[in-house]
């Protein structure tokens, strides 16, 4: 199911990424922990996102 997923991860993670980054700021996090965390992050919550979308909305797993 990840193979499927993978269109509309990409689709996503710019969203994600910006939007971790942007509740990591004002913690005041070094780099080298911040960078690791809002990846991975970033990867999960996009892939977890297109599986539901996938899943749960029709129109959307025609699509993707």
């Amino acid at each position: 199911m990840l193979s499927r997923s993978a269109y509309g991860a990409l689709m996503l993670q710019t969203g994600f990424l910006l939007a971790l980054a942007l509740v990591l700021r004002p913690l005041a996090l070094p780099a080298e922990v911040e960078a690791p965390v809002v990846a991975i992050g970033g990867i999960i919550a996009s892939f977890g996102a297109a599986w539901l979308l996938i899943k749960k909305v029709s129109v959307v797993s025609r699509v993707l």
